[in-house]
């Protein structure tokens, strides 16, 4: 997992973003001081509030099928309204064949609806798929499931 730190010294925002395929979360806090601490206040003992800005639960209801030999339809419910901390502006896509290779994600967004064709996928083949919630703050908590590309059969 990759983890970057910026602190904006005007603003006093910090904003961490980590970054572990299929999705990335950022958290973004504004530094404040401890009003408990009875003598001046370092850099050392700023403390940091961080509000969670990007869908803290997944898409509910994640299921995914095959169309044809090479595509697959997932669909999913809505965001639980206590876990999209924000507007739901789209939804993500991640997606990667389950092979010796490891994983190689592969990303699609999708408007603001409950389900997207991935269309395109090798023959028979197994796939890992991940929804995620998107805000302007970016991709939230991801709801995975698998599928396979092969005529009928639901999964979920």
């Amino acid at each position: 997992m990759l983890t970057t730190l910026h602190l904006n010294e005007k603003s006093r925002e910090v904003c961490i973003k980590t970054r572990s395929p299929p999705a990335s979360l950022t958290f973004v806090g504004q530094v404040t001081e401890d009003t408990t601490v009875k003598r001046p206040i370092t850099n050392v003992n700023k403390h940091v509030t961080f509000i969670l800005l990007v869908p803290s639960l997944a898409p509910s209801n994640v299921t995914a099928w095959a169309m044809n030999s090479s595509s697959i339809f997932v669909s999913w419910g809505p965001i639980p309204s206590e876990g999209r901390n924000g507007i739901i502006i789209g939804y993500g896509l991640f997606y990667t064949k389950h092979d010796a290779s490891g994983p190689d994600w592969k990303q699609k967004y999708c408007n603001n609806t409950y389900g997207c064709a991935i269309t395109n996928l090798d023959m028979y083949t197994c796939y890992g798929i991940t929804v995620t919630g998107l805000t302007d703050k970016g991709f939230g908590v991801p709801a995975l499931v698998d599928a396979v590309t092969e005529k009928g059969g639901k999964f979920s």
